[in-house]
């Protein structure tokens, strides 16, 4: 088998921002309009709410190393919590900013370009599809119900399912025995070093889509176009 032969797994798990989901064009307003909710005219604590996050108010984007990129929820509340008076794990702030985030990304989240066409013939050729995300499950959920992409999934699971947060493999491992098959015959596509760590360390093949030479060369297989996972297992010719 070549690094790039991928024909013999038996399912695919995909993360979901920045693999699937267009992180920036999904998450930039999502932060902005909660940071905007939270602080109101307090332009002192939008400015520490903003850097504890990661978001560059200037520039109206997320940075690269913002906790909302590859962490939970929970983290970025956590970031958040002594900006708003609440301790670090208040499980009601907690609750309160994912009941936030679900309301503002239903009308925000954008797939990225190829997605839907990808799992589609993934879909076709009977190939099952996990979604392994450090989003909630309902969240996740959502978005996807939002895209019309439901019935393309046969496991969702977010990092509140009962399996931990990626990079641990607990996600990886649960998609497999939902799934029916062993870690070894999956495929976990992701942009980031936690979901490239997740797979590996559940014993699944990893696949790292994104323009970093350090992640790329870290994974097993490494692609620039998330539309080339469907070469990769399918074969060229089933396209």
């Amino acid at each position: 088998m070549s690094p790039a032969d991928l024909t013999h797994v038996e399912a695919v798990v995909f993360d979901k921002d920045g693999t699937l989901v267009d992180f920036h064009r999904t998450w930039d307003p999502v932060i902005e309009r909660l940071l905007t909710e939270l602080c109101g005219d307090d332009r002192a604590t939008l400015a520490g709410a903003a850097e504890a996050v990661g978001y560059d108010l200037d520039a109206g984007t997320l940075t690269d190393s913002s906790p909302v990129v590859a962490d939970t929820n929970a983290a970025v509340a956590a970031c958040l919590a002594p900006w708003f008076g609440h301790e670090r794990g208040d499980p009601a702030f907690l609750y309160e900013i994912e009941e936030r985030l679900a309301e503002i990304i239903d009308k925000t989240v954008v797939a990225v370009e190829g997605a839907e066409a990808l799992l589609r013939r993934l879909r076709e050729a009977e190939l099952p599809v996990g979604l392994a995300t450090n989003d909630s499950e309902s969240s996740a959920r959502r978005q996807v119900a939002g895209l019309g992409w439901t019935d393309l999934f046969a496991s969702v699971i977010g990092y509140d399912s009962g399996h931990g947060a990626k990079p641990g493999p607990g996600m990886v491992i649960g998609i497999a025995q939902a799934l029916g098959v062993e870690p070894a015959a999956l495929a976990m596509v992701g942009d980031s070093g936690h979901d490239i760590e997740a797979g590996r360390i559940a014993g699944a093949i990893t696949v790292y889509v994104g323009p970093s030479a350090i992640l790329g060369r870290s994974a097993d297989v490494w692609i620039s176009d998330i539309v080339e996972v469907g070469d990769l297992v399918l074969g060229q010719a089933s396209k």
